[in-house]
């Protein structure tokens, strides 16, 4: 889980995050992403251009993908199947 911190950091700093977060990835392993969408004072990013930034640099397959007013929420994933999938259920 990554959330509310992104925007904290520089975008190479978020690429080394990236980075480390993908090398230390289970198989099965999911990344959950959880930003708020309005300015941060003081942040050259926002939620919505760290979850850009995350999402192209862990190439990940992205399972879920929410935006609201507020904030965005994304689930990355090494495998692309669906929960039902994975389970087997269908």
């Amino acid at each position: 889980v990554l959330s509310e911190v992104g925007y904290y950091v520089e975008r190479s700093d978020l690429l080394t995050l990236a980075d480390r977060i993908r090398r230390s990835l289970a198989p099965d392993g999911v990344v959950l992403l959880c930003h708020w969408r309005h300015a941060i004072p003081g942040s050259e990013l926002t939620g919505d251009s760290v979850h850009r930034v995350l999402i192209r640099a862990l190439g990940l397959v992205q399972l879920v993908h929410h935006v609201e007013a507020d904030f965005v929420l994304d689930v990355l994933s090494v495998d692309g199947r669906s929960v039902a999938q994975r389970g087997e259920l269908i």
